[in-house]
């Protein structure tokens, strides 16, 4: 309050004498101020309204997304913000600087708040897989700058699928975090198994079985049955697939060439006549009848003679029957000496027989003169 008056001296209502007093409170002000010999008064009264108290918080920072309400409210208050608007509150969706003047009784009060929306970290882990076993499956979350936790508490970027389930991981930028989840089934492989390697012999044949339930089926050949016969030596393999899982396995089939043995049709021979059977053959082994392992046999009675012969694990048998018949036995006698005109007879019977005399006679007598 300023009562200056040049030359002049001053008394306040606190008794102090400036010309000026400051003000500072509500209340009545009132001064004296004399000139010489005359003095002159005045008086205000002075009211002094408290400010209005606005507090909009502290800087926030948010998620995209997000809202923030920035509320002033104050009762019997105007309002003013940033962008002229003029309701109690604001509702900041972008970065920024928001501030607002609240006006009451005429006194106004400004607060001021920074506001940053933050980017939200972007995770997919995919859509819902089925893998076999023995995939290999990788979920990758990464963002750059990020953390992370999954759902077995591990906290790296990646993390390695080995078996069926639900995998989900959070994934935070700052104070902004994204989640997302995936179900994954490993289905097994099928089991396949088509036997050892196998060798066999020429005329054989092996059924090769790779049945499996629900399976589908693709042969060397790209046949497609459960099961392949083969006949001929080679490599033969089967891919099985179930539920789009597939398993091969492969087999190799050896043919060998079986040996050649012949012995001839049944015989009849006389006794003393010498027979000998013989199936020689190069890189073969033998067993006859009566277990010797010569490539000959030699026949001396009347039976029935077999033999195995065998070429590594292919192995052929042949048999023979043989009759030995006994020689007839008869007697001419002694020697003879007949004088001229006699005769002599010579009697061969032997019942069953035919004969051949020196003179080409085929009775069973000779009589001589």
């Amino acid at each position: 309050l300023d009562a200056f008056v040049a030359g002049a001296s001053y008394l306040w209502q606190d008794g102090s004498t400036s010309a000026t007093f400051d003000v500072t409170a509500s209340g009545s002000y009132d001064v004296d101020v004399t000139l010489g010999t005359c003095s002159a008064s005045d008086a205000i009264n002075v009211t002094v309204n408290p400010n209005p108290v606005v507090n909009l918080g502290p800087d926030a920072a948010l998620c995209d997304g997000d809202q923030i309400v920035l509320n002033a409210t104050t009762p019997g208050a105007t309002y003013s913000w940033q962008d002229n608007s003029s309701g109690p509150t604001f509702t900041a969706t972008t970065t920024g600087t928001y501030d607002v003047d609240v006006t009451v009784n005429g006194c106004t009060t400004n607060d001021a708040v920074s506001v940053i929306f933050n980017p939200m970290p972007v995770v997919d882990l995919g859509a819902d897989l089925t893998i076999c076993e023995g995939d290999s499956l990788q979920l990758d979350a990464f963002v750059a700058g990020a953390s992370y936790l999954w759902q077995d508490g591990s906290t790296s970027a990646t993390f390695d699928v080995t078996a069926s389930g639900s995998y989900d991981v959070d994934v935070t930028l700052g104070t902004c975090s994204a989640s997302d989840a995936i179900n994954v089934t490993v289905n097994p492989n099928p089991v396949v198994n088509l036997g050892p390697d196998a060798a066999l012999c020429d005329g054989d044949q092996i059924v090769l079985n790779a049945t499996t339930p629900g399976a589908t089926y693709s042969w060397q050949d790209n046949s497609s049955g459960p099961t392949f016969t083969a006949t001929t030596t080679g490599t033969y393999d089967v891919d099985v697939t179930v539920n789009g899982c597939t398993t091969n396995d492969a087999v190799a089939v050896t043919f060998n060439p079986m040996p050649v043995v012949d012995l001839g049709a049944d015989l009849t021979i006389c006794e003393g006549d010498p027979l000998q059977l013989d199936v020689t053959s190069p890189g073969v082994s033998y067993l006859w009848q009566d277990g010797s392992t010569d490539a000959t046999f030699d026949v001396t009675a009347t039976g029935t003679y077999s033999v195995e012969v065998s070429l590594g694990s292919c192995s052929v048998s042949d048999a023979i029957d043989v009759t030995v018949n006994p020689a007839p036995v008869f007697d001419l006698g002694p020697d003879v000496t007949i004088c001229p005109g006699a005769v002599a007879t010579f009697n061969a019977t032997v019942s069953g027989a035919t004969y051949l005399w020196q003179d080409n006679t085929t009775t069973a007598t000779l009589i001589t003169d």
